[in-house]
């Protein structure tokens, strides 16, 4: 099974999860004179052999995500390393996205005017920039998860 494989799986499992989970709660009551459709008991025991197999999935992803290494741009890194690249990028293109434009404020004094350090085009080419490199993390993380194959972190032997 490839990494991808893997991650499209958990997804799958994760949303089961979700539908067991809302299943329970809405037939956790019932009426008077009414016999139990589905025993809390019995669902419960699915939700957490549900439970179970999605940690033990994200385990085996994980494993695999800090063991195996690429090379990106000429550097050797790790899956893990690319996909908390990805999020450092996603979150400075956030805060980029809400920088405050140039604005033209009448002062009383010139010494409290405030300047921005940046124009929108400067601002505009950095985010350009940036999203380029998130689209090459982007692909590579792509090429990684449906090139690698997933390892089951059991097989480690510790001496």
């Amino acid at each position: 099974m490839k990494l991808g494989e893997a991650l499209r799986d958990l997804k799958k499992l994760q949303n089961k999860l979700v539908r067991k989970l809302k299943l329970r709660e809405d037939t956790f009551y019932i009426g008077k004179n009414k016999t139990i459709v589905i025993a809390f008991g019995k669902i419960t025991e699915e939700i957490n052999a549900l439970i179970l197999q999605i940690r033990e999935l994200k385990l085996d992803i994980e494993y695999n995500n800090i063991t195996s290494f690429l090379n990106f741009k000429g550097e050797t890194v790790s899956i893990a390393e690319l996909i908390i690249r990805m999020g450092d990028l996603k979150s400075e293109l956030k805060q980029l996205g809400v920088m405050p434009k140039s604005r033209h404020f009448l002062y009383e004094k010139e010494e409290d005017a405030k300047i921005p350090q940046l124009n929108e085009i400067e601002i505009a080419d950095r985010i350009e920039a940036l999203e380029k490199q998130k689209d090459d993390l982007d692909k590579a993380l792509q090429n990684a998860n449906w090139t690698n194959d997933l390892k089951s972190r059991k097989n480690i032997k510790f001496t």
